[in-house]
């Protein structure tokens, strides 16, 4: 398993799953717009999945939530990730 960095996530696109206040596991999809200590904001695109379309949304996540963070796209030619911390 990788530990994802801060600095190398930014712009990419990843899948959080994170829990809500009242315990329910969830699951979103989006590029990585800023991630700090305390939040994981993720921008999705439109979607015409259901034949509606949606608006563009902003998903802002608690870090103290998330259960786990797997990053979609590839990592730029020539950086390695860095190995997880124990």
């Amino acid at each position: 398993m990788v530990e994802a960095q801060q600095e190398t996530i930014v712009g990419h696109r990843v899948t959080v799953v994170f829990t809500t206040l009242r315990g329910v596991r969830r699951v979103r999809t989006g590029e990585v717009l800023r991630w700090n200590a305390r939040v994981i904001v993720l921008h999705r695109p439109p979607s015409t999945s259901d034949g509606v379309a949606t608006k563009n949304v902003l998903e802002v996540i608690a870090t103290a939530r998330i259960i786990a963070v797997v990053q979609l796209s590839p990592l730029p030619q020539g950086v390695a990730p860095a190995p997880a911390a124990d």
